[in-house]
């Protein structure tokens, strides 16, 4: 039996078609967000690059190549559905695509920080030419999403960008007609500096008036330095009447629209500064957008091109030879030992079984 399962299996193994393997290998990109907390756990760049979620690295990069859209473009580009013969199947492009998914693989080198796309294929020129097509594929979808991600991130930047900077020049505007109309320009200091010349103003109308008082009390109105004491008060009184009425050398707005004037300043001052400080933001995010758009437009790095392989990966024709006849072996030993059994006790052991069992009953 042996022999002749070997002899079956010989024959059965020169019908299986040769199995070719081709194999390329490119660069993940040093752009993962667990650098971090990779360094910390002292793991290696590629388990780094896995770290780093989705928006790069080798999850990216295996979405793309695992997509139903590319294994279209690569059952179209070489005919699969008749090199794997799937003409005749009742769903031909679905069977090829599971089919073409079964003959890929994407393993992932964690200590050298390199992507492998390795194709199994009967034809070794055929599996070189999808394995560098993956990656030619790879690297048109890579440009496209990550260009345009980006690009989306730059045009929403710029249009905030110049919203800001609209809103800066029409708060400045504003402030500029505000400066105008009030004839204020730092309303806070010149609001401190009427505080100050209002105290001065009436401490001297104070000092005046005492003096215009006693003055009069002791020489009488039609003296000459009584009318000199009150027309000092008056000019004391004239000056304060100024300040409060809006002085144009000290504030020139009137003391009873200082609140409201300074609340107006203290919205466009605000918005002024809020502007500001948007722009302050904005402008580095938009200018680091450029550069991301920029950067994302080069390909991946390609390390081996695939080259058509001089030796087959499959079928092991010899293990699987050895295997089916060493297990055929087996078969046939256990099969004879069980058989010589039942001859040799088997029949008698179910005599007495069936006897004691009538002696049951």
């Amino acid at each position: 039996m042996p022999l002749l399962i070997g002899i079956i299996s010989v024959a059965i193994t020169l019908q299986m078609p040769n199995v070719y393997r081709a194999r390329t290998t490119v660069m993940l990109p040093n752009e993962g967000g667990g650098g971090l907390v990779g360094s910390l756990l002292g793991l290696p760049p590629g388990a780094q690059a896995l770290l780093g979620g989705g928006e790069s690295g080798y999850t990216r990069y295996l979405a793309i190549l695992t997509s139903r859209t590319v294994a279209e473009k690569a059952i179209d580009r070489f005919g699969l559905i008749e090199a794997y013969e799937m003409e005749d199947d009742d769903f031909p492009r679905q069977r090829t695509r599971e089919a073409f998914s079964e003959r890929v693989e994407f393993p992932l080198d964690l200590e050298f920080n390199h992507l492998a796309v390795e194709v199994l294929d009967e034809s070794p020129e055929r599996a070189a030419q999808i394995a560098n097509f993956l990656i030619e594929v790879l690297n048109q979808e890579h440009i496209r999403l990550t260009a345009s991600s980006a690009g989306e991130r730059r045009a929403f930047l710029g249009t905030r960008l110049q919203e800001a900077e609209f809103a800066l020049d029409s708060t400045q505007a504003s402030l500029q007609a505000l400066q105008e109309r009030y004839g204020v320009v730092e309303i806070e200091s010149q609001a401190q500096a009427l505080m100050s010349s209002l105290a001065l103003a009436q401490g001297a109308v104070s000092e005046a008036e005492v003096a215009y008082q006693a003055l009069l009390s002791q020489y009488g109105p039609e003296n000459a330095e009584v009318q000199a004491a009150q027309a000092a008060l008056q000019a004391a009184r004239s000056q304060v009447s100024e300040l409060t009425g809006g002085d144009k050398s000290v504030m020139p707005v009137p003391l009873r629209n200082l609140p409201a004037v300074s609340r107006q300043y203290a919205s466009v001052m605000q918005e002024l500064l809020t502007q500001q400080e948007i722009l302050r933001v904005v402008r580095p995010l938009y200018e680091e957008a450029v550069i991301s758009e920029r950067r994302h437009a080069s390909a991946v790095q390609v390390l081996d091109p695939a080259i058509p392989p001089e030796l087959k990966a499959a079928p092991k024709r010899s293990i699987l030879v050895l295997l089916s006849t060493f297990a055929t072996g087996l078969f046939t030993i256990g099969f004879i030992l069980v058989w010589s059994w039942w001859r040799e006790s088997g029949r008698l052991l179910l005599a007495q079984l069936i006897q004691q069992a009538k002696r049951d009953r």
